[in-house]
């Protein structure tokens, strides 16, 4: 799969850094860094846009700031993506209803999109928005979160000394925190 992902900042690298990390090797996962200072309203994306993006299926669209998802629908064209993942992690990045219009401009040039909130309630077949599950049917959206949305774990314990003995992060968050808090239990009782 090929993945484009959008970043401003720290928070977007530390996803695409875990990705590389952890996600499958045939995987080609490609940066564009968006401006980091954008208007309040895109009139004209085409104006903070490059010529060209490098193809891809998949955007995972992890900006700091609200005016990259007004970027999302031309960046989709640019790059021949078919779906896309736009986290509401922070409601001044990816307001509600800002969130309600990007999936209409991409459902408008058949793109699929989801808006998962947090970016860590993705599975394979839906994600929380507002503390109620949404459900979706797209493959690409799927082969990613096989990997990477909510946490799963496949846990050892000995059942002598009730003691975890191993963890297999089968699903890692985005961020990375399923491996960081498996490295961490080892050892700890599981009572």
């Amino acid at each position: 799969m090929r993945i484009l992902a959008i970043i401003t900042g720290e928070y977007g690298q530390r996803h695409v850094d875990n990705i590389r990390a952890h996600g499958p090797d045939d995987w080609q996962i490609e940066v564009w860094r968006a401006p980091a200072v954008l208007p309040p309203i895109v009139d004209y994306p085409e104006d903070y846009l490059p010529a060209s993006l490098p193809p891809a299926d998949l955007i995972l669209a992890v900006g700091e700031h609200r005016g990259v998802a007004e970027l999302i629908p031309e960046v989709a064209k640019l790059a021949g993506a078919r779906a896309v993942i736009a986290p509401v992690d922070r409601e001044e990045w990816l307001p509600r209803g800002l969130a309600r219009q990007l999936r209409g401009w991409l459902a408008d040039i058949s793109v699929a999109c989801v808006t998962p909130k947090p970016l860590c309630s993705l599975t394979e077949t839906q994600y929380n928005v507002r503390r109620h599950s949404v459900d979706y049917d797209n493959p690409l959206v799927a082969a990613f979160a096989r990997h990477f949305g909510r946490p799963s774990f496949d846990i050892t314990v000995d059942p002598e000394s009730r003691t975890i003995t191993a963890i297999d992060v089968t699903r890692d968050a985005v961020c990375g925190c399923a491996h960081f808090v498996a490295e961490g239990l080892v050892g700890v009782s599981a009572d």
